[in-house]
């Protein structure tokens, strides 16, 4: 496995599990110096190297992270519920009941 793999608007450093976007100047220009130095990065390929078993359990991991954002931005003051649209009100407080019966 290539130190970097190349993504559609970035890399991904797979020795630190690093996700470095194009507009980095630092990391960037140390990719680029790795690629000078004659390495080439693998591609990703998410269809070969995610699973479809595993994308329900990684759409309900981006969700529960969507959750817990919305979770932080609400306690830290910066928005309210009310400001969200009403399905999203519902569909919140119907997780946090549910996650209460578990």
């Amino acid at each position: 496995m290539a130190k970097y793999k190349q993504m559609p608007d970035g890399i991904l450093d797979t020795e630190r599990n690093l996700y470095i976007p194009e507009t980095d100047p630092t990391l960037w220009g140390e990719y680029q110096t790795w690629l000078g130095e004659g390495n080439t990065a693998d591609v990703f390929d998410p269809a070969s190297e995610l699973p479809m078993d595993e994308l329900p359990i990684r759409e309900f991991r981006m969700g529960r992270i969507g959750e817990d954002l919305i979770d932080l931005l609400i306690s830290k003051g910066v928005i309210t519920l009310s400001e969200l649209p009403q399905e999203a009100q519902d569909r919140l407080a119907e997780k946090k009941y549910l996650r209460t019966k578990l």
